[in-house]
């Protein structure tokens, strides 16, 4: 039986270790938010589990300064766990690495 959540973490340091670049970026914690639809907006997707219709928007956040360095915009729907290689992606583009990374605090995302 695979575990899943360890497969995830070695795609997570297999990608991290591509980095070579200095680190400016110590602490970084990625996470969604939603972001709800106006009334009748008919581009918006409904969540059974947020209970409401919207979007969700993925940040990736440096930890000791609060802002976000990288952001996913997703449906509502949609696995959040897909943004985590994008955003990796968009720092190896702009030079920057980071030394920790906190994936989705609140529950596990496989």
């Amino acid at each position: 039986m695979t575990n899943w959540f360890h497969v995830e973490l070695q795609e997570i340091q297999y990608h991290v270790s591509r980095l070579k670049q200095q680190t400016l970026v110590k602490e970084t914690i990625e996470d969604a938010t939603i972001i709800t639809a106006q009334r009748d907006d008919p581009e918006a997707k409904y969540s059974g589990y947020y209970k409401d219709y919207g979007w969700k928007e993925d940040l990736l956040i440096d930890s000791h300064h609060k802002i976000f360095l990288c952001y996913q915009d997703l449906e509502i729907t949609s696995d959040e766990a897909e943004a985590l290689i994008v955003h990796l992606e968009q720092l190896q583009h702009i030079d920057l690495s980071v030394d920790t990374i906190t994936v989705d605090g609140k529950y596990p995302t496989y």
